[in-house]
């Protein structure tokens, strides 16, 4: 282990002036500046929020959506960045200080600060360019937040297959506003949103560019329906972090916080820098964990260089936790906490380890007296944007990448995500339907890199197709990427099941979270009360949600219902509705929803398994498993998911397939409402010869001008391209004609 003599205070003293006249803006220039928040969230709990129970995250978190496809780097904090991401109105002067030393030119790095309104967006440019920043590298993003602890809920970044993705853990705080910044931003620059399935505050995490990750048993703690392995699993499909390293917490009252980086902080590969506690008590817990986990990871063969460590309290504990290690590294530099009048010593220490532990990097201290007490220093109120470093582009396919059905004629998204070191100036996109040998189809050129492109799917039917998207650069450089699977295109019919009122009435509905939904599903798979027969309104809009004072249920299993308070929780609705449509040939369900409001909403979709008797995921999982999809949606944000396979494994010869919609509040006395919910059903259109969506007597008609008898060809009559072999055995007969009677719907 290395350890580090003092510096003479004096020496020290100096060469800290020297660096931090480097940072810009004086200490009597960040007197004057004022936050826009009297009393500040802090990065721990409050009494009141510890009375909030917190969601778990459980099996709905689980069945959310699959880790990031392909080849997954996280990345760093040493490695190269674009910038950091900040959260201005409270502790102004400090992210002033903080800004200014990397908004300069010739860094190449950018400021995104994310302000409430635009009249905080005036005075937090007015304070940075009097302070010296070079605006130009600084950028603002208006939305609504709780607090400036960005580190815990901001977005942590990977690249998927050499393109930026954001992978967006359950946050530990009860802060929807905060919780919504990694969807935003990921919306905001184009880019897939994964969600780990762990509750969790993003400053217990540090990593490095090999792939080793770092956390504290606080991990553990907020996730006890896991085990330790069952962690780091997820930690490894979603980040490819392996091994997972879990360090025993520091006690609630030597850090309130419980996170890794604030006694921890790895400058390098091979590199760490650890908080050394004061060892009068032997037994003294700050120290001996710290020590542990120091010798650990020398152990491991890691170079340990040591900063003071301390709790101001009696005793060591319930103090304040002066860190040295809650500090941020960026490209070439290092912003390190100082504290200043008695701690002046220990600052100077501090100073010098860092300085010898990153003697090619300028070391930049950050006054964060002021903070410190509510539990973090300048690691806690920023996050990393990685850079993208290499001249030619890339981009990912991300969706269709394989196994999707769509239906000609019916209008689909084509999404990707894509980077460059510069900008992408231009996408092209093409289609191949013999598997990526050839794409002679063009579908657009010289389109804006937006990350989507509606397409409107054409009637070239095959079951090998492809996309392939290329990027452009101003500097003549491109790159591309196609599907990684084929998908298929036939005919295919589109069925919306919209839930709205009777009359029109634009009302929402709200409550709080029940801890019974679970009982409530079992226990009342058609409650009365949940169902109503409404008016079906237009199939391409979205309906409100709204409550009905209707107490029968629909007479028709094909007509629309709307979603209804479940018995004894008032923030839940649900509607169950019946397809009257063959299972066998369902090949996606695709739902829609917004949540809105203060508190954050979710909506689930299950299917009722006829045979086992209870609510079903899509693989034929029962019991805690009957999640077939489950995301979450926040504050004006719409999110949206399509289920593509599975389904022939839960049929079980079921005639009719049964659907419930199912929305909720996550948190307690906190108002969430319920938007707009949109459930849209994908089959094929088998016996639709007309392509008009439906199976009709038109389509009927045109089977009989087919229809030959067993062991003959269709007959002469049938009009060129219609293939009413339905059954695939070279000829039209009565087998045919049962599938088809099977698909008849009638006029739709």
């Amino acid at each position: 282990m290395k350890r580090l003599m003092p510096i003479a205070p004096m020496v020290v003293f100096c060469l800290c002036l020297a660096i931090s006249a480097q940072a810009g803006p004086s200490p009597e220039f960040l007197a004057t500046i004022k936050d826009d928040e009297p009393n500040p969230l802090p990065r721990y709990a409050t009494e009141q929020e510890r009375l909030i129970p917190l969601r778990p995250a459980d099996l709905r978190d689980y069945m959310m959506m699959a880790p990031p496809p392909g080849l997954v780097h996280c990345v760093a904090e040493y490695e190269p960045m674009q910038g950091a991401v900040v959260r201005w109105g409270t502790f102004n002067a400090l992210l002033t200080e903080f800004i200014v030393g990397f908004a300069q030119p010739g860094t190449g790095l950018t400021a995104w600060v994310i302000v409430n309104s635009s009249s905080q967006q005036s005075s937090a440019a007015a304070t940075l360019s009097a302070a010296g920043a070079n605006m130009s590298q600084v950028q603002f993003i208006i939305a609504a937040t709780n607090s400036v602890c960005i580190r815990d809920y901001g977005p942590r970044y990977v690249f998927q297959d050499n393109t930026k993705a954001v992978v967006d853990h359950v946050y530990n705080r009860p802060r929807p506003y905060d919780d919504v910044i990694p969807n935003l931003l990921a919306q905001m620059w184009y880019e897939p949103i994964y969600d780990l399935p762990l509750l969790h505050g993003g400053g217990n995490f540090h990593l490095l560019a090999t792939g080793a990750g770092f956390t504290s048993t606080l991990i553990l703690d907020e996730n006890p329906a896991l085990t330790q392995t069952q962690v780091a699993d997820f930690y490894r499909e979603y980040q490819n972090i392996d091994p997972l390293v879990v360090y025993q917490r520091l006690p609630a009252g030597i850090d309130a916080t419980g996170h890794i980086d604030m006694w921890a902080c790895p400058v390098s590969d091979t590199e760490f820098i650890v908080a050394e506690f004061p060892s009068g008590d032997p037994n003294y817990l700050g120290y001996t964990l710290t020590e542990a986990a120091a010798a650990d990871l020398v152990s491991r063969g890691y170079t340990v260089y040591r900063v003071p460590g301390l709790n101001s309290g009696p005793g060591g504990y319930n103090g304040t936790h002066y860190t040295y290690t809650n500090s941020v590294i960026l490209n070439d530099r290092v912003f390190l906490p100082y504290y200043g009048g008695v701690h002046s010593g220990r600052d100077a220490q501090a100073l010098a380890v860092w300085q010898a532990a990153m003697p090619n990097h300028t070391i930049i201290p950050v006054n964060c007296a002021e903070i410190i007490p509510f539990g973090g220093a300048v690691h806690c109120v920023m996050m990393h944007v990685p850079a993208y470093t290499q001249a030619a582009p890339s981009v990912k396919v991300l969706s269709p990448d394989g196994g999707e059905v769509w239906g000609a004629g019916h209008v689909r998204e084509i999404t990707w995500a894509a980077n460059d070191d510069l900008a992408v100036t231009s996408v092209d996109l093409y289609y191949s339907t013999d598997g990526g040998a050839t794409f002679p189809f063009v579908i657009a050129t010289g389109e804006a890199h937006d990350g989507r492109y509606t397409w409107t799917v054409p009637g070239t039917m095959s079951e090998n197709c492809r996309v392939r998207i290329v990027v452009h650069d101003g500097n003549a450089n491109s790159g591309q990427d196609l599907s990684d699977a084929d998908f298929t295109i036939t005919r295919v019919k589109r069925q919306v099941y919209d839930f709205g009122t009777s009359a029109g009435v634009d009302r929402w509905a709200y409550g709080s979270y029940s801890d019974s939904w679970i009982e409530d599903l079992e226990a009342n798979r058609t409650p009365p009360e949940c169902m109503t027969e409404v008016t079906a309104i237009d199939p391409g809009a979205y309906a409100r949600l709204a409550a009905s004072d209707a107490t029968a249920p629909s007479p028709d299993p094909n007509r629309y219902t709307n979603p209804q308070p479940l018995a004894g929780d008032e923030s839940t609705l649900r509607a169950e509705f019946t397809i009257r449509e063959n299972p066998d040939n369902i090949v996606g369900l695709e739902a829609l929803w917004e949540g809105y409001g203060a508190g954050a909403a979710h909506t689930e979709l299950y299917i009722w398994d006829d045979v086992a008797g209870n609510w079903s995921d899509g693989a034929g999982r029962v019991g805690d498993n009957r999640y077939i999809d489950a995301y979450r949606a926040y504050a004006d944000y719409v999110l949206s998911g399509q289920i593509k396979s599975g389904f022939d494994n839960y049929i079980n010869g079921a005639d009719l397939l049964t659907l419930l919609v199912y929305c909720d509040s996550f948190l307690s006395g906190v108002p969430s409402y319920h938007d707009y919910v949109q459930v849209v059903v994908y089959s094929l259109s088998i016996g639709d010869f007309d392509g008009d969506g439906d199976v009709d007597l038109a389509d009927f008609v045109t089977f009989q001008l087919c229809f030959g008898g067993s062991g003959n060809p269709p007959a002469t009559t049938c009009p060129p391209g219609v293939d009413a072999d339905l059954d695939g055995d070279g000829d039209v007969d009565l087998a045919d004609f049962l599938i088809f009677q099977q698909n008849f719907t009638g006029s739709q």
